[in-house]
């Protein structure tokens, strides 16, 4: 295959990912974490870091660039563009890793696998930092990579830079980062990367010294009490997340045949891989950085999410690279590699399309909604702290003339109408439930973490138990 050829579809592969990236951007309204980041990058820069270091939840360079958009008065979609960006080149930059390590059959079989990946869509085009920390894992890894086939300083000041960078984005990334690229240096200490075992600790020390400002953040973290208690890994745990980080999204649903495919064609890269020190690395960056993270989340548990694991899932992409490759090399084998490719990304295609109609909870809409039926003389209710934290986002950016209250925790409240009640992903008690069922249910929204709006007309009295929602 001559050169113009493969250029071209290196090219098609990288349009497919901006394509899926950059479709329906702009349809969906912010959700519970990005509310809250947007809300802080508003803020004046001291206040907002103040937000950041008491929430200690991630490093600050995401929240510096959603601040310096502020001033461009940039809306929810413009928002939306860095981590977009950040997606797009990640994919360009595993595609670059792959070639290096398995060659270029490899590099669009990674290509194509990571840029229909429903799960990295979601989080190229969420505003948080997933997509930029992913973006300096991998330009890390990359520029290590260019290094060792070329020795020229100027990929290791930007490996340097990378790795520096992802500490201030993302940890989990950073950690990764750090295991694969002394992986790499280590299987390549008698090699071209040499000189780098050597001056390992000096590198140690220099990026010490340039995250010190974050230090004191990131040791109150690790001295912090567990936010939550640690996952079950048991098989149900394994079962979801073998769906989800593969063709499948967040809800719960049997793993697809995209999936098995996706997992056994990384399970055969690594043993592929572990051929020379790159693919070495490679292995290191997926095996040893799931069992970091989890084993970190055991030992400092955080509340149970997919994405604490994106930053090692990552390379699973070109491993499964790399088999699909040598499947190529055998009499008979392209064919298979283009079924299996083929199965697994239209499960991806089932998911992205389901994403795309309803992957996202809609506020804005639920807002908007009671603001064009809300009269003067009337009040509105959230729930519980969710809902005021995620529908009074958008009431209150609309400058809404009725005030958005919040029914108040473990107190009994007789409420009279005319009033609309907002709630959303709200367990009840039975006697809260009857009282809330009974009355009109005006708008329902499922994919909006179940929400409905009621309404309880002038004239009418209920008397609410003493918490309407069991967990607030």
């Amino acid at each position: 295959m001559n050169r113009n050829i493969r250029v071209a579809i290196t090219l098609a592969v990288l349009i497919l990912a901006t394509s899926l990236r950059i479709a329906e951007v702009c349809k969906f309204s912010l959700d519970n974490d990005e509310i809250a980041e947007v809300s802080w990058v508003r803020l004046p820069w001291r206040d907002m870091m103040e937000k950041i270091e008491a929430d200690k939840v991630h490093p600050p360079f995401d929240y510096a660039i959603q601040h310096l958009l502020t001033f461009a008065s940039v809306g929810e979609c413009g928002r939306r563009v860095p981590g977009v960006l950040a997606g797009i080149g990640t994919v360009g930059l595993v595609m670059l890793i792959a070639l290096r390590a398995f060659g270029w059959s490899a590099a669009v079989a990674t290509g194509l696998l990571l840029a229909a990946s429903p799960l990295h869509i979601r989080y190229s085009q969420e505003i948080r930092p997933y997509a930029l920390g992913l973006f300096f894992l991998s330009a890390s890894i990359a520029t290590l990579v260019e290094y060792r086939r070329t020795v020229s300083v100027r990929w290791i000041i930007l490996w340097f830079c990378c790795i520096v960078l992802a500490a201030y984005t993302l940890y989990f990334a950073a950690v990764v980062a750090l295991i694969t690229s002394f992986a790499l240096i280590f299987f390549e200490r008698n090699g071209p990367l040499r000189s780098l075992w050597r001056s390992a600790p000096f590198l140690v020390a220099a990026a010490g010294i340039l995250y010190a400002p974050w230090l004191s953040v990131l040791i109150a973290i690790i001295r912090q009490r567990a936010l939550a208690p640690p996952d079950q890994l048991d098989a149900g745990w394994f079962l979801y997340r073998l769906q989800v980080l593969a063709t499948g999204d967040w809800r719960v649903e049997p793993v697809s045949a995209g999936s098995w495919i996706l997992w056994l064609l990384a399970i055969a890269g690594c043993v592929l891989a572990w051929r020379n020190s790159a693919g070495r690395a490679l292995v290191t960056w997926f095996i040893g950085g799931l069992a970091i993270e989890i084993l970190i989340l055991q030992l400092h548990p955080h509340p149970s999410a997919v994405r604490h694991l994106l930053p090692a899932w990552i390379a699973l992409f070109p491993l499964a690279g790399a088999a699909i490759s040598s499947l190529t090399r055998v009499r008979g084998g392209t064919v298979i590699a283009a079924i299996l490719c083929a199965v697994v990304v239209a499960g991806d295609a089932r998911t992205v399309r389901a994403y795309y109609d309803h992957g996202r909870p809609d506020w804005r809409t639920v807002a908007e909604f009671v603001a064009s039926r809300v009269r003067k003389n009337e009040q509105v209710f959230a729930a519980d702290g969710w809902v005021e934290m995620n529908f009074g986002y958008y009431w209150r950016e609309a400058g809404q003339p009725v005030a958005l209250q919040r029914l108040p925790p473990g107190v009994q409240l007789t409420l009279s109408g005319p009033a609309w009640i907002v709630i959303a992903g709200c367990p009840m008690d039975m006697t809260a439930h009857d009282v809330i069922e009974r009355q009109e249910l005006r708008l329902s929204l499922p994919y909006t973490n179940h929400c409905q709006v009621r309404y309880l007309p002038k004239g009418s009295t209920i008397v609410l138990p003493r918490s309407v929602c069991l967990t607030l």
